[in-house]
């Protein structure tokens, strides 16, 4: 009897383990992320290197293979999750990137508006007031001229002077209009006052290198067309500069 026993116990330890029947359905159940899915791939892996007979083997590896077929379906899905994240990145960064092109293009465009509007208003300005003076007259224009510098600093009436000038009808009162700049400055000059700050300003543009704002006007800018007015002084780095 014991001998017999002995052998059963033998028998009963040598039987291959059941096969989990149950693994299909808690893998079809369950493996629903990745690492469920590489949970079951490596309980079947293990169940494969633990078998113990051959059936039980190709069991184990035919729930290996499923597991892994899951876990590869769920890599999958992942990946194409990761690169759609992606793509949606980068399409919202191409439309921000896009909005913000176009706001840069739509402000510098109402800037070039604005700037352009504002010459266009100067502009018109400029020629209301040209066609003013040429309104006036030689006489109209004299009288401005003078009336000028009897309400304002001589380095504020050049450039008064200046369109005066290029509202005249010809050279001839071109001529006259300089003549009686220069005697209107020279009785402004030949009064009491304080010091006057400033460059002789010729009528060609350029400033006297040898008279000043405020002295004696004799022979000053005889070469350039004479004397038009009197400009503000350079400032201290334009002064070293020149130097």
């Amino acid at each position: 009897m014991s001998t017999f026993w002995g052998w059963a116990a033998i028998v009963v330890a040598c039987a291959p383990a059941p096969a989990d029947e149950s693994f299909q359905k808690r893998l079809e159940k369950e493996c629903v992320t990745e690492a469920a899915c590489r949970a079951f791939t490596n309980e079947a892996e293990n169940r494969a290197r633990r078998c113990r007979s051959e059936e039980e083997c190709q069991q184990a590896q035919r729930d290996a293979a499923a597991a892994n077929a899951q876990l590869s379906e769920r890599i999958a899905e992942r990946e194409r999750a990761d690169a759609q994240a992606e793509a949606d990145r980068s399409e919202r960064a191409k439309q921000d990137r896009e909005t913000q092109d176009r706001e840069v293009a739509e402000y510098a465009s109402k800037r070039q508006e604005q700037r352009q509007e504002r010459e266009r208003t100067k502009q018109e300005a400029s020629d209301r007031e040209a066609a003013h003076r040429r309104f006036l007259g030689p006489e109209g224009r004299k009288k401005e001229l003078v009336a000028c510098y009897d309400s304002r600093p001589p380095i504020e009436c050049a450039d008064t002077v200046a369109k005066l000038l290029a509202a005249a009808t010809d050279e001839r009162e071109r001529k006259a209009l300089i003549g009686l700049n220069e005697k209107t400055l020279q009785r402004l000059f030949d009064k009491p006052h304080e010091p006057f700050a400033g460059q002789l300003l010729c009528c060609d543009g350029a400033v006297s290198e040898t008279c000043g704002c405020g002295g004696k006007l004799k022979n000053c800018c005889a070469k350039r067309g004479g004397v038009c007015g009197c400009a503000a002084p350079p400032a201290p780095g334009d002064r070293a500069a020149n130097r």
